[in-house]
């Protein structure tokens, strides 16, 4: 049940503007923003307002937070609840109204729901309020203590009742990561837990988390001149709280909510390690604000001027980096962008749902006519794919189980998982139509140096509108109905060829196609047609098939001088050219493009 008032905003923002990446990161874009002025509160309350303003400022610039705020990931929730829990505690002790204290207990109970990280915080608000009524806060009580632990308890109370049902569930995840684990943590965990604690130490400043679905991959949570002002409050803190519990408090609860990634694999975790934040900002805030107070004493003007300064530059390293990071390969197969294009894929063709552009999901044409056929494999393996893709009109498929197509539906898809044999989905395809093989787009898992193929997708049109510039007849009943061209580059081609099979065909041949110049060659493609995932063993009588080649050239093409050879082959052999009588008039046909 953690994460389900992150799931009730997204709900929320999903049925405003529809299924579409924008409307989840909407709700983390909400609850990020809300970070900062509870930040802003937090902060004021403990250290006045100046590092108020520069703890909130520090959040809205800093690269972790910001990143964390464009996620649909639940882990965004726990640091406004953070920051205004505090606030709200703080309050009360120092306000000691009885509705201030039942505020801050129901914040505590509302953080159990945003993500599992916040479970740790328990020991924090046990140790504040033990350090309450130790130091005999005049507006705390044993009292007012009961009335904050029972609203917790009363808004936590699901949660509480499921973990007495399922008491395996509170420590299930921990003994999979956990570094006491032998797979872990190995024969030696105590040196694995120092590794992990310095690992973690070291992410303020120096290394930060690898993978790019948290974070720029090794990016310190602060940038080097942040990181100076960070060090700088660190040590004041260090050097204060014994006099100020400000100092304590924050120095406690950056070590204390730093322990989810220092006791599980990984460190630094930038989800583990979420409940850190507000309360990181604290230190470069205070860093900057004794900066300032020096330059103050010692009469030099500018001190604000400064700060902004420094928050520019900040605030410009971050956009900087967050720009790398978005268009980097790393982060387009971690968030699994494949699988989202797939999608789009998908819903183009339906004319349905998100269509990859903005965040609202616009109803579109909905022609009944088209059908997507998905492998099942690509269903239920990418979550992505089901929350994009619309049900209506989309079946899916598997090799023991094909669906019966509907026979008079002149638009079909067919979306094919490549590693295993797809033949017989090919049946999905109505006949006499024109049908375009594509390779789709590439994955690639966490751990894994190499990309793959995701999908092949078919579409078959009834309306066979191919241009018919060109009749030539090939043995096997293969005709070369017509082509079309595109010159990418000077040096690129794009060819599309149409065939079509007279008949059922049951053997397999290639495709050439020479860019022949005085002579010599100066560009060639040699593959199966349809990119090899519609082999001529596959064609049926009737069917047109679309046949897409990419030719890179030696020389600028030069219409006129070069000269396109398109034909066929197998094992050396060239499959012949017939004349309107059958006889054989060569073993290619001769394009001459651009005149």
């Amino acid at each position: 049940q953690s994460g389900a008032g992150v799931r009730r905003t997204a709900q929320a923002t999903v049925g405003a503007l529809g299924p579409s990446p924008g409307a989840i990161r909407l709700a983390a874009a909400i609850l990020g923003t809300l970070t900062v002025p509870f930040t802003y509160l937090m902060a004021k309350a403990l250290f006045g307002q100046r590092v108020g303003l520069l703890a909130a400022a520090l959040m809205a610039v800093t690269f972790w937070p910001l990143n964390l705020s464009r996620l649909g990931l639940r882990a965004v929730a726990m640091p406004p609840v953070t920051a205004l829990a505090i606030w709200s505690l703080i309050r009360a002790a120092r306000r000691g109204r009885w509705y201030h204290w039942a505020a801050a207990g129901a914040l505590v109970g509302l953080g159990l729901y945003t993500y599992l990280a916040f479970r740790m915080t328990a020991l924090a608000w046990l140790g504040i309020l033990a350090y309450l009524l130790w130091a005999r806060t005049p507006r705390a009580s044993w009292r007012s203590v009961a009335l904050f632990l029972l609203a917790a308890a009363a808004i936590a109370m699901p949660l509480l009742a499921y973990a007495l049902a399922h008491p395996e569930a509170l420590v299930q995840r921990a003994g999979q990561l956990g570094i006491w684990s032998p797979e872990i943590g190995g024969d030696h965990p105590w040196q694995a837990l120092w590794r992990q604690v310095a690992r973690t130490g070291l992410m303020f400043v120096y290394r930060g988390d690898f993978i790019p679905r948290h974070n720029l991959p090794l990016r310190p949570v602060f940038d080097p001149l942040m990181a100076i002002f960070f060090v700088v409050g660190v040590v004041w803190c260090l050097a204060k709280w014994k006099r100020q519990p400000a100092c304590a408090l924050a120095l406690g609860w950056t070590g204390l909510m730093c322990l989810p990634t220092i006791l599980a694999e990984g460190a630094p975790h930038f989800l583990r390690a979420v409940g850190v934040l507000p309360v990181a900002m604290l230190f470069p805030a205070l860093g900057l604000d004794q900066a300032a107070r020096w330059l103050a004493e010692r009469r030099v003007g500018g001190a604000r001027w400064g700060l902004a300064a420094i928050l520019a530059i900040s605030g410009a390293w971050t956009c900087r980096d967050y720009v790398r990071h978005v268009g980097s390969e790393a982060a387009y197969y971690n968030f699994e962008a494949g699988a989202a294009e797939l999608a789009v894929e998908m819903n183009r063709f339906l004319d349905q749902g998100w269509d990859g552009d903005g965040m609202h999901v616009e109803t579109g044409l909905e022609s009944p006519a088209s059908q997507v056929f998905l492998d099942r494999r690509l269903w239920e393996g990418w979550a992505s794919i089901r929350f994009l893709t619309p049900p209506d009109r989309l079946a899916t498929w598997s090799p023991e189980a094909l669906p019966v197509p509907d026979p008079g539906l002149p638009e079909v898809m067919l979306v094919c998982w490549p590693y295993a044999d797809y033949g017989p989905a090919l049946a999905l395809l109505p006949r006499h139509a024109m049908i375009h093989a594509r390779a789709g787009a590439r994955e690639r898992g966490d751990l894994e140096a190499e990309s793959r193929l995701l999908h092949v997708s078919f579409t078959a049109r009834a309306t066979q509108d191919a241009p018919r510039n060109l009749h030539r007849r090939f043995d096997q009943g293969i005709s070369l109905l017509g082509y079309e061209y595109t010159l990418v580059q000077p040096t690129s081609l794009n060819l599309r060829l149409y065939w079509q099979a007279q008949e059922d065909m049951t053997e397999s041949w290639t495709v050439f196609v020479h860019v022949r110049r005085d002579g010599g060659m100066n560009g060639q493609s040699d593959a199966p047609p349809g990119q090899g995932y519609y082999p001529t063993h596959r064609w049926r009588a009737g069917d047109v098939i679309v046949d897409e080649h990419v030719i890179d050239l030696a020389h600028p093409f030069a219409p006129g001088r070069d000269e396109v050879w398109v034909g066929m082959y197998r094992d050396q052999e060239r499959l012949p050219v017939l004349d309107d009588s059958g006889a054989t008039m060569g073993d290619h046909v001769a394009l001459h493009l651009g005149q």
